[in-house]
């Protein structure tokens, strides 16, 4: 979607920009964000939030970033600043290792019409590195391939069977508040009777019975308890329940969770 100015265009014919961008528009449509310049001594910026393709799966797409072209008015002659924000699911290397690599793809095509190519490029790294980098914060184990992880609609990431817990035992924490602020007839803020995103507390949207049936992490299948003991599925699922009927807040639970499932 082309915005900006378009005032002075003078010059804007005879360059071969404004019909690259035409046929990005065709193909990306709304995703495209095409800002003019005033006058074609302006740089043109475009930007587009790239996913991995997964056939339109969203719950698929773990990692995103939005990729912004400055185009300088010297284009195709002189290669488009490329800047990558807002990115999700990466670590600050991959974030590198993508930009040089746009980078190189623009260096290489200098003289030629390079835009699609690179946002294509974009969109095949994050498709190829399609697992969220880091650690899930209530175990603090990393993600491995084919482990059952969910993304929350905030970008965050825990394994399916971590964030079962943790939602667990906080809509019983929220019932037992709603109880006694009824008993003393007390409002309950919006915020207190929803289960909330552990890193940023933004409102979790989940299905319980789906994150319980996952299986458990590769790394968490034999947890290490103490000297010498460990802790198997049938174990470590009494002790998620007897943390559960305490009366602990999203944090300490969190800090719970860990501290009993590393070793002393």
């Amino acid at each position: 979607m082309a915005t900006g100015g378009g005032e002075d265009q003078t010059g804007v014919e005879d360059w071969a920009l404004p019909s690259e961008v035409e046929v990005l528009e065709s193909i990306y449509l709304d995703e495209l964000q095409v800002l003019k310049g005033k006058s074609r001594s302006v740089p043109w910026e475009i930007s587009i939030t790239l996913h991995p393709a997964t056939a339109e799966d969203q719950d698929s797409q773990y990692v995103c970033f939005t990729l912004v072209l400055s185009v300088p008015l010297q284009y195709p002659n002189e290669i488009p600043k490329i800047a990558i924000q807002n990115p999700r699911g990466l670590s600050d290397e991959q974030i590198q290792k993508i930009s040089q690599t746009l980078q190189c793809i623009a260096e290489a095509q200098l003289g030629t019409p390079v835009l699609y190519e690179l946002i294509e490029k974009g969109k095949e790294i994050l498709t190829d590195n399609n697992i969220p980098h880091g650690q899930c914060v209530i175990c603090l184990y990393g993600f491995q391939e084919n482990e059952a992880f969910t993304k929350t609609p905030c970008y965050h990431y825990f394994h399916s069977r971590c964030l079962a817990s943790y939602t667990e035992h906080m809509e019983k924490e929220i019932s037992i508040q709603k109880k006694e602020r009824i008993q003393h007839l007390t409002a309950v803020p919006k915020e207190d009777i929803e289960v909330q995103c552990p890193v940023c507390r933004e409102p979790l949207v989940y299905d319980l019975a789906t994150l319980q049936a996952a299986p458990l992490p590769q790394q968490s299948m034999v947890w290490k308890i103490g000297r010498g003991t460990f802790c198997t599925e049938s174990l470590l699922s009494k002790r998620w329940n007897k943390q559960e009927s305490s009366s602990l807040n999203h944090l300490s639970y969190i800090k719970s969770f860990r501290k009993s499932h590393t070793s002393e």
